[in-house]
């Protein structure tokens, strides 16, 4: 099994939609406490909330309970064949507007549980 330190922050983001637990909008929140994928899968817990640190912790042990290579190379063989390009919402290349809109689309409609930050 792989750990994050060897895959990308564009493979930590791929992996973080397969965890069912984790849903788009709770990404964009936790993003808001620790920044990054890779905060997110191996950061000190001290990044989070007390609130949300369980759930943290499961997304964590979802994560390490699985090799990803075949799911990673599936995907990366896919935007390769389609000579596209993939770029994680923590990329400083995603563009600023989409963030905004993600954010203000999931405060509306769930309100920000898990990173008092983004309220």
């Amino acid at each position: 099994m792989l750990l994050a330190k060897q895959h990308t922050e564009l493979d930590l983001a791929l992996i973080a939609q397969q965890i069912e637990s984790l849903t788009p909008g709770g990404q964009v929140k936790i993003l808001g406490c620790c920044g990054t994928y890779r905060n997110l899968f191996t950061g000190p817990s001290a990044l989070f909330p007390q609130s949300s640190r369980k759930l943290i912790k499961l997304i964590r042990e979802k994560y390490q309970a699985q090799n990803w290579d075949h799911f990673l190379a599936k995907h990366h063989e896919a935007v390769a064949s389609a000579r596209a390009i993939a770029i994680s919402l923590t990329s400083e290349e995603y563009p600023l507007l989409l963030k905004q809109i993600s954010r203000s689309a999931d405060q509306q409609s769930t309100g920000n549980t898990v990173c008092p930050r983004l309220n």
